[in-house]
């Protein structure tokens, strides 16, 4: 197998496989993510959600990544495991703070942010700017979240049907991470019209 097709089946840059080989690098893991945890830190998290396998109940993946999250607060190494608090923190913060630069709301000139949920210290800040933010009931999203109501089933249905016309024109292949970006760049286009937003708040109401 060559470089380039090597790198194309595992996702590897070739510059990369070739470090590898020639024995550089050799304390990197292959692919663009890094490990979170040092291999006896990892052992040590295995050992613990084993001891969770004789109950009935197990553990779901939102438990594995509480206990990943505590694991690495306890030894001080960052991570992203816990997205709920980064987003509900400091990030959203963050992301409020660049809204507000680009949406220019005032308290004379409110703005509406619609938001799954937040955390209650972003909200004197949001006051003080003349953002006013709407919170989602929980299980109610696909009812309320316009995009959820009208722009992800048009984007789906136009992205089905591109990728529908390229194997109609392509036989005998296959849709790869090399044809998805062309592909969803031509249905996005679609779906995302003025139209359809301004019908996503009258469906929901808001």
């Amino acid at each position: 197998m060559g470089w380039l097709r090597a790198s194309k089946t595992f996702g590897v840059p070739q510059a990369t496989l070739r470090r590898k080989s020639q024995g550089n690098d050799k304390d990197k893991e292959l692919g663009r993510y890094q490990t979170t945890f040092a291999t006896d830190q990892e052992t040590d998290l295995v050992n613990h959600i084993k001891t969770f396998e004789s109950s009935p109940f197990g553990l779901i993946s939102n438990d594995i990544r509480k206990l990943s999250s505590k694991l690495a607060v306890r030894n001080g190494i960052d991570n992203r495991f816990n997205k709920e608090t980064k987003m509900a923190g400091e990030l959203f913060l963050h992301w409020l703070k660049h809204f507000k630069k680009h949406a220019n709301p005032s308290p004379e000139k409110k703005v509406l942010v619609l938001v799954d949920r937040h955390s209650s210290h972003v909200l004197s800040y949001a006051k003080e700017t003349g953002i006013v933010m709407m919170s989602f009931h929980p299980h109610c999203t696909h009812r309320l979240q316009s995009l959820d109501v009208t722009f992800f089933a048009p984007l789906k249905t136009f992205y089905n049907q591109e990728v529908s016309k390229w194997l109609r024109t392509h036989p005998g292949r296959v849709v790869t991470q090399y044809q998805t970006a062309t592909l969803f760049s031509e249905t996005y286009g679609k779906a995302a019209t003025n139209q359809n937003a301004v019908s996503g708040f009258a469906k929901t109401e808001i």
